[in-house]
């Protein structure tokens, strides 16, 4: 793609976005320039709650560890395709520090891969509860990040992300006690 776009616009728009990062993690990310309710990222989250730069790179650094070590754990084992692709699409939004809140949208997809799993293997007690309440928070999240200073979309990314790994878990649970068949 790197390569497409150089042959397509020239390397000049490499360079600009080369020379622009310093500019926009400063003033973007770490200062808010878009302002921190309309980030939905933990780096922002934390921002918006009064943490200062280093502590919000530090939280949201050991969150995009522990996304990446859950996806690697799922997509090495056997869990059911649609749970391995609404954690990849959580992590996604999960390990960035800038994922404004237009940018959960992709919580859609995420959300339909667990619901169809729900339809087909049960939903736990709470899931259909959680995977509603996502489904609302894109329209809540920078209001009430506004008005309370809460950070409600990372709150929920990283609540449905728990949720898809709680999935996975009571799948392996659930074939681990099942009888293999013998010939």
């Amino acid at each position: 793609m790197t390569v497409a776009t150089v042959v397509a616009f020239g390397l000049e728009s490499w360079v600009a976005f080369a020379r622009n990062l310093a500019f926009t993690r400063e003033f973007v990310i770490e200062r808010g320039a878009a302002g921190f309710e309309k980030i939905q990222s933990v780096f922002a989250g934390v921002r918006l709650i009064g943490g200062g730069v280093q502590t919000a790179y530090a939280v949201q650094a050991v969150i995009t560890l522990l996304a990446m070590a859950a996806v690697i754990r799922l997509w090495r084992s056997n869990t059911d395709r649609r749970i391995k692709g609404a954690a990849a699409i959580m992590a996604t939004l999960l390990t960035t520090p800038y994922c404004l809140d237009y940018d959960m949208m992709a919580l859609g997809p995420a959300i339909a891969l667990m619901a169809a799993h729900g339809v087909e293997n049960g939903f736990g007690p709470f899931e259909k509860t959680c995977l509603v309440l996502a489904f609302a928070a894109p329209l809540v999240a920078r209001p009430l990040a506004t008005l309370l200073p809460l950070p409600i979309g990372a709150l929920t990314m990283m609540a449905v992300f728990a949720l898809i790994v709680w999935n996975a878990r009571r799948d392996e649970a659930l074939a681990a006690s099942k009888p293999v068949a013998t010939a």
